[in-house]
């Protein structure tokens, strides 16, 4: 059996008033917008359910106040707000209350969160539950924050799901003739979890949740028959740039991609858009932004930085947001030999015909450097040391199969151990630069 919680906050209001409440093709008239919603949504087994109401305590506001609870007009009937609950929820399965403060602080809202936390996990019993929310009433940060929570708690505990979360919209004048329309909230719900989802995606270099959101998207548009051509203009995008940025993680930082990632995102989807759709420009503009700030460290003014930085760029992102050591080093290896090639190009004493040099200028440099180890050149011997020292923690990363019996690897020392690797060798290449170009110069 499926339990069922409505989490309500009742509002601030003295006078409740008697309106239509609309819901698909169906129409209740109640005072209270919660009963309504459960009638239209469950009809007669409405009242099969357990009602959380987030009362307001009213500390010091001009309201008549008996042992702590807000004085309503229900029914032309005056109640405290405890009373009105009871008249209005008595035939539900439970009635529970969280006492909220008008003016809340961020303790307040802390209390309020432990407070609702409980009473699910409480009322739910380990059973599987569903939740759905009324944000018709209160203040608009109680119902964000219970609202928050339950999204909170429906992600963490499996058992529950977040079913619905409606919002009854108010037809002005507000009098026994208005009619407020349930508006269902749950596409801005996908929509924030998305955009959640792209951010640390785009950030952290992980183009797979991209990839699986381009086929959400593609989906929605094949089930409505291309009805949604934004939506679908948009999961082509984002397949787009999910290849993009996929080329990325696998080190291809190569002028080419940046170009092609910098143009996607210039291209604005100028498909004809459905009130549907709508809210979603708001996910697409979100990656957008995210996209251009992503790119903005592989720019040095107008221009994309150096293919070596680019690399050590990437080094950083594996290091710092994936915490991804193996790549970090190879990533750093590559931006090192990299650099070498560029040192080596601008003192003419190569010619290179790709960005980073092809294969075989990329091996001649490091076995030359490698070779020069316990010669009289100090620059030398500092770079041969770095490049050996760099490439064995890579390889022993890589070759698994050649670690100790037993040994185990502290993954804390490792990712400190590839941070200092890294600013050692950024470091002395940049105040070593002319020393470098003269000393390589002696092995070409």
């Amino acid at each position: 059996m499926v339990k069922r919680i409505l989490i309500t906050p009742i509002g601030f209001t003295k006078n409740y008033i008697k309106i239509s409440y609309k819901k698909d093709d169906s129409t209740i008239r109640d005072w209270i917008s919660s009963r309504a919603l459960l009638k239209l949504k469950y009809g007669d087994a409405w009242n099969d359910t357990h009602i959380i109401l987030i009362y307001p305590d009213n500390k010091g506001a001009n309201i008549s106040i008996n042992k702590g609870w807000q004085e309503y007009t229900v029914a032309d009937k005056k109640f405290v707000a405890k009373e009105a609950v009871v008249e209005v929820f008595d035939s539900c399965n439970s009635i529970n209350h969280i006492k909220v403060s008008e003016d809340m602080l961020e303790e307040d809202l802390s209390i309020l969160l432990k407070d609702l936390y409980d009473q699910i996990i409480k009322i739910s019993d380990n059973e599987n539950t569903d939740i759905l929310f009324d944000l018709t009433h209160s203040y608009r940060h109680i119902s964000i924050a219970g609202f928050i929570q339950s999204v909170f708690i429906s992600d963490l505990k499996k058992r529950f799901e977040l079913i619905g979360v409606y919002y009854g919209m108010l037809k002005l004048p507000a009098d026994n003739n208005s009619v407020s329309t349930f508006v269902k909230l749950d596409e801005f719900i996908n929509i924030m979890n998305d955009i959640g989802t792209i951010g640390n995606a785009i950030e952290e270099l992980r183009p797979t949740p991209l990839f699986e959101l381009s086929k959400k998207y593609k989906q929605i548009n094949q089930e409505s028959r291309g009805k949604f051509r934004y939506i679908r203009a948009m999961g082509n995008s984002i397949s787009t740039l999910t290849n993009l940025l996929s080329n990325l993680q696998y080190g291809m930082c190569n002028t080419e991609v940046l170009n092609q990632i910098s143009e996607e995102i210039s291209n604005e989807i100028t498909q004809p858009i459905t009130d549907f759709e709508a809210p979603y420009k708001i996910l697409y503009a979100h990656i957008i932004d995210t996209i251009d700030n992503f790119t903005k460290q592989f720019r040095s003014g107008e221009t994309w930085c150096d293919y070596y930085d680019r690399q050590f760029i990437l080094s950083k992102i594996m290091l710092n947001k994936q915490s991804d050591v193996l790549r970090a080093y190879a990533f750093m290896r590559e931006g090192f030999t990299s650099y070498l090639i560029h040192v080596l190009e601008h003192n003419n004493l190569i010619e290179r015909d790709m960005e980073g040099g092809n294969k075989d200028q990329r091996y001649d440099v490091e076995q030359k450097v490698i070779k020069s180890f316990g010669g009289d050149d100090k620059i030398l011997n500092n770079l041969a040391g770095l490049m050996r020292g760099i490439g064995n923690e890579r390889n022993s990363l890589a070759h698994v199969y050649t670690a100790r019996e037993g040994k185990t690897i502290n993954f804390g020392k490792r990712m400190d151990r590839c941070r200092n690797d890294l600013d050692n060798l950024i470091d002395f290449i940049s105040k070593n630069r002319d020393e470098i170009g003269n000393s390589l110069s002696k092995l070409y």
